[in-house]
């Protein structure tokens, strides 16, 4: 079993779940055409010049993100981030990694280049009794072991700074010697996720749901339905995001019963946590199915599950799932014209975003901090605050050309540029060139 083989959270319900979403720039909507909320109120005017041209960022995928659509013309995403998965994936397995030890090696470096260099020369003589003496199976399976540990270790580097297509290609290569190694089956289903490529993330998906429901339903394996709720809520996500709701929703049903029970049971952080991730996956499959008041409940409940763990109980670590979680239910509500109830989710995401991302240099959650802004300037927007909305969305749109054309972060080019779009629309609304 390799080092990261049975990590807490894979393979035992009281673990981290890494089910994951993708999409980025969370909780956002495109605001097209007639306005959801009648009646006049200052800045209605402005607000409806505004909506006619904004959109917000699409967040195609991901832990996380899921497209909405309120009316014909107007749509909301709702969803927590990969980014998100990304640290709760860290919090578990970093104990885990800061204890591995140097191991010592029979057969360290120069003398396995001597090894091979003399097996090759033996081979070339067609002494294959010797080949197979200098390099025996235990010294051949031995290495093959350490390199797959190491390829381990850089994908979960890689993960946890959310380089996707690294991280990937490592439990690509994992994948390829150790083809049943359902820890980095569920990781590489992830980056797909991550990377928008829905159709790969779904067959993995798929693959994972099929396997864990087999060991639960079939043989048994009760202490198993964690990871089969973790699967299921991943799918959920992925099949969400490529427009088939209503299975998106069975897959949600289901790891939220699963969830509960285990949570009924022992209610421990990380399982309330991952209950909270559950509600948020069906909040916004429930919200594209015009279902608003129903998957209002779910945010609400993901909301309340993460209040009372960063608030109550002091569990700082999860911040950035509590900000999640008040950017989804602040477009929900923005887009059912409840915008004082909105705002003040999107003024209390923000400043956790700022506190993560500029004060303890959580770099790897800028996507959200961005769209937690961009969500934010839309609901100013709504209430004819353009200045603050313009600066919220000039923000973001500095957040987001650091990570595209600086980074190369290719996969938030399209969240980038809805921004910038609704910039240039606020501009437009306060009667300047964009």
């Amino acid at each position: 079993m390799s080092v990261l083989g049975k990590i807490r959270g894979f393979w035992k319900p009281t673990g981290v779940r890494v089910a994951t979403v993708a999409g980025v720039f969370t909780v956002v909507g495109a605001l097209i055409g007639r306005s959801w909320c009648g009646g006049s109120r200052p800045g209605a005017a402005a607000e409806q010049r505004v909506r006619q041209e904004q959109q917000v960022s699409p967040t195609s995928v991901v832990d996380q993100t899921v497209s909405l659509a309120p009316t014909q013309t107007q749509t909301v995403n709702v969803g927590p981030s990969v980014e998100q998965f990304a640290q709760l994936l860290h919090n578990e397995l970093a104990p885990v990694v800061s204890a591995i030890q140097p191991r010592a090696q029979t057969q360290p470096a120069a003398n396995i280049e001597r090894l091979l260099s003399e097996a090759v020369a033996a081979s070339a003589r067609n002494d294959f009794d010797e080949t197979l003496r200098l390099v025996p199976a235990e010294v051949a399976e031995r290495q093959i072991s350490l390199v797959v540990e190491m390829l381990q270790l850089r994908g979960y580097a890689f993960y946890a700074r959310c380089e996707w297509k690294e991280a990937l290609g490592c439990y690509d290569l994992v994948l390829a010697n150790r083809p049943d190694d359902w820890n980095a089956k569920v990781l590489s289903a992830n980056c797909e996720l991550s990377l928008r490529r829905l159709p790969e993330a779904l067959a993995r998906c798929a693959e994972i749901v099929s396997h864990f429901a087999q060991l639960v339903e079939q043989e048994g394996h009760t202490e198993l339905r964690y990871e089969l709720a973790v699967s299921l809520n991943r799918r959920g996500l992925v099949l969400a995001n490529q427009g088939k709701l209503e299975d998106a929703v069975r897959d949600h049903d289901k790891a939220i019963q699963l969830c509960t029970q285990l949570v009924e049971h022992e209610p421990s952080t990380q399982l309330r946590n991952a209950l909270g991730l559950c509600f948020d996956g069906r909040g916004g499959a429930l919200y594209k199915l015009r279902k608003f008041d129903d998957a209002t409940r779910d945010l609400d409940k993901a909301v309340q599950l993460r209040a009372q763990l960063v608030e109550n109980e002091g569990r700082a670590e999860f911040r950035d799932f509590f900000a999640g979680s008040l950017t989804s239910r602040g477009g929900a509500l923005w887009v059912q014209g409840k915008l004082n109830d909105a705002i003040r989710d999107q003024d209390k995401a923000v400043q956790l975003y700022t506190q993560l991302v500029e004060q303890e240099g959580r770099s790897a959650l800028r996507s959200d901090f961005a769209g937690s802004l961009n969500n934010r300037g839309l609901v100013l927007g709504a209430q004819g605050r353009l200045d603050d909305a313009i600066r919220d969305y000039n923000k973001a749109v500095e957040l987001g050309t650091q990570l595209v054309e600086k980074e190369g972060r290719t996969e938030f080019r399209d969240d980038l540029e809805l921004v910038r779009r609704n910039l240039a629309a606020a501009r437009k609304a306060k009667g300047e060139h964009p």
